[in-house]
């Protein structure tokens, strides 16, 4: 989050057509994906547990998750650059305002599955 905020600000005091709503559309749209990125990365943990290990390289260095991990940035990066072909011909508040809705719809489906599934994700950690 933090680099995007640095990112947004020099982006913003550099152009001078950048408006100040397309900044805080930017720093809510990148608090949406980093919280869905948070979401999954812990179901992923929670359905394939490293509870066993001696140290912490080790933990890093033997676990699969971190390759998912990095898939799904993989993943963000390329629905970010679909939507921002997509929405090319559109308002930019309009492109916006419904990628902020895809993010939460999905966020709400993260949500469902995980009171529904509380117990199973949770079993393999007690």
């Amino acid at each position: 989050m933090i680099p995007t905020c640095i990112f947004v600000t020099t982006t913003y005091f550099i152009f001078d057509n950048v408006n100040i709503m397309d900044v805080l559309f930017i720093l809510l749209l990148s608090a949406l994906i980093n919280i869905i990125r948070i979401y999954l990365l812990q179901i992923l943990d929670l359905k394939k547990p490293k509870l066993n290990w001696d140290a912490e390289y080790i933990l890093i260095r033997n676990n699969s998750n971190v390759l998912i991990s990095m898939a799904l940035h993989g993943i963000i990066i390329l629905f970010l650059i679909y939507f921002a072909n997509v929405f090319n011909s559109l308002n930019l508040t309009t492109a916006f305002l419904f990628i902020a809705l895809i993010l939460v719809i999905f966020y709400i489906i993260i949500n469902i599955y995980i009171k529904r599934n509380e117990r199973k994700l949770f079993s393999k950690i007690i």
